[in-house]
């Protein structure tokens, strides 16, 4: 086995397992919806527990804001061209918008970081 010396974790340990193991051991693996099986492993030997965490929701609002990020900038972009729409209510949006992104970041990280 061949690491990488830029590798964070370099200390490797084996485990044999017998077929029947190795497929209870899979199908904790999917049922616990870790990312991949160094994720379950380290986790389980670590604290003695996998916790998954469903960010669907999250993914879905992030989606829509970014719909809307795209909508405000339509609306910037003809408030210049057409100059039918107030300039600077357009810019007081965008940066309304901005503001909400931000925290909408800073609220992800923060859900990220419990782990």
């Amino acid at each position: 086995m061949v690491l990488n010396n830029n590798r964070k974790r370099k200390i490797v340990k084996r485990v044999s397992l017998t077929e029947q193991e190795n497929q209870v051991l899979n199908q904790r693996v999917r049922a616990s919806q870790s990312p991949s099986f160094q994720n379950y492993a380290l986790q389980m030997l670590l604290t003695g527990q996998v916790v998954h965490r469903d960010f669907s929701e999250l993914k879905q609002l992030r989606f829509e804001v970014a719909k809307l990020g795209a909508n405000v900038n339509q609306l910037a972009r003809a408030a210049h061209v057409y100059r039918q729409v107030d300039v600077e209510v357009v810019e007081e949006m965008m940066t309304s918008f901005q503001e909400f992104k931000e925290e909408l970041d800073d609220l992800q990280r923060q859900i990220i970081q419990k782990d």
